[in-house]
C-alpha cells in the first residue's frame, strides 16, 4: 500500500477543517499521512504559526517550506503559492501541486490529490502585490525560529 506524507494549509487541526489558499498564511499546515487504495487519512503532526509571524507573514511560507524540506515531507498540496517557497520545496524535490478549487475541506483536497485532480505547480502563482497572499518575502528580523 503506498503511503505519502502530505502538508496542506488549513483553518483548523482538523480534515473537516477548510483549506486555507495561501502556503504561509494559515494558523494551520498539517502534516497528513495518506494511505492510497483505500485512501486513508490521519494528521500525524501540525506546523502552528509562530506569533510573531502576524508582523513580518510574508516571511512564513519560506519558513514552513524550510521545514518541510528538512522534515522528510513527500508532497504539498495548496492553492496559491509565492516563488521563494515553491523554489526551497522544488530545490528538495518535494513537487506542489496545485488546488484549482480552494473551497475543500482538506479531505476532499486530500481525496483530489489522490486522485490525480490536481496539476503540478511548476511556478509561483501567488496573486499580484497588494493581496493578502502575494508571495514576496522582503526579509524580516521578527521570526528566527
Amino acid at each position: 500500500m503506498k503511503k505519502e506524507i502530505v502538508v496542506i494549509p488549513s483553518e483548523a487541526p482538523s480534515l473537516d477543517a477548510l483549506v486555507v489558499p495561501c502556503w504561509g498564511k494559515s494558523n494551520f499546515h498539517l502534516i497528513v499521512e495518506c494511505l492510497f487504495n483505500p485512501s486513508n487519512f490521519s494528521i500525524d503532526r501540525v506546523i502552528l504559526k509562530p506569533k510573531c509571524a502576524s508582523t513580518c507573514s510574508s516571511c512564513y511560507g519560506p519558513k514552513v517550506s524550510a521545514f518541510c524540506a528538512k522534515d522528510g515531507i513527500d508532497t504539498v498540496v495548496t492553492g496559491y503559492m509565492g516563488q521563494n517557497s515553491l523554489d526551497i520545496l522544488n530545490k528538495a524535490n518535494i513537487p506542489v501541486y496545485y488546488l484549482d478549487d480552494i473551497n475543500l475541506t482538506v479531505r476532499e483536497a486530500l481525496e483530489r490529490y489522490i486522485q490525480g485532480s490536481c496539476s503540478v505547480l511548476n511556478s509561483g502563482n501567488a496573486p499580484s502585490p497588494g493581496s493578502s497572499c502575494n508571495g514576496s518575502c522582503s526579509g524580516c528580523d521578527g521570526c528566527k525560529d
